[in-house]
């Protein structure tokens, strides 16, 4: 229903995109790839129409292992809420 074009043009209001790429096996779902993190803060601030409202998953790459692995170390099993915690994990790299 959606084209990776429209979502180009769509995210491209809020930042620099990168990269869209509608899931193979989900074809409800796909990651948006913008250049700056504040971009994607504020994309995400404003687009949450798109994507549903529990946002139980999101993707963030960071510059170097070391910042990586410092943020890991740093916000896994965070306290959201009461009965929630942050889940933070590695995964293998498609760039």
């Amino acid at each position: 229903m959606v084209t990776p074009d429209a979502l180009f043009t769509l995210f491209g209001v809020y930042g620099d995109v990168q990269r869209v790429k509608i899931l193979y096996n989900k074809k409800d779902s796909a990651l948006v790839q913008l250049a700056e993190p504040h971009q994607a803060h504020l994309d995400n601030s404003h687009v949450n129409f798109l994507y549903r409202k529990d946002r139980k998953m999101a993707l963030i790459q960071l510059p170097s292992m070391d910042e990586a692995v410092v943020a890991l170390i740093k916000m896994h099993n965070y306290q959201l809420s009461e009965s929630n915690h942050l889940r933070v994990s590695f995964s293998k790299s498609s760039i």
